[in-house]
């Protein structure tokens, strides 16, 4: 049931936040997205967005970074998000179950951009993450479905 409840999910992305910014090994490789308490109640957790790709897009992770100079994923650390392509889908309208708005400018004219990032540095970064929460945080908080 507290899987369910917004709000202990709420104090835990905070919690895991507070942590991981007092790590020195981890406080400048991982980002947890704020978590706007005033927009979130039990059944609804509204949290920052962050543009990304999926872990195991591996093209997507080591694609050239096509972006602004210096400014980061769109939408983390208020890095302002890309208002000339959005396409806002409402839940009425959403005909394929989407309700994210498409924001694509970040990946290049050709589409093909990506975080710039090399997989071994990702996959050591997680592995760091994961093994702070079980051996030095005791506190593990993931979501490890897509």
């Amino acid at each position: 049931m507290l899987e369910t409840d917004f709000q202990n999910e709420a104090d835990n992305s905070e919690r895991m936040a507070e942590l991981v910014r007092r790590e020195p090994r981890l406080r400048d490789r991982v980002y947890i997205p704020k978590v706007y308490r005033e927009l979130s109640s039990k059944r609804v957790m509204t949290a920052e967005w962050v543009e990304g790709v999926r872990l195991w897009d591996k093209d997507r992770i080591t694609a050239k970074w096509q972006g602004g100079w210096r400014t980061g994923s769109p939408g983390c650390r208020g890095t302002p998000l890309d208002t000339k392509s959005v396409n806002l889908v409402s839940a009425s309208n959403a005909k394929d179950g989407k309700l994210k708005p498409e924001r694509h400018h970040w990946q290049g004219k050709n589409g093909k951009g990506g975080l710039g990032l090399s997989l071994r540095e990702t996959m050591s970064t997680m592995v760091d993450l994961f093994s702070a929460q079980m051996f030095v945080f005791g506190v593990v908080h993931c979501d490890p479905h897509p």
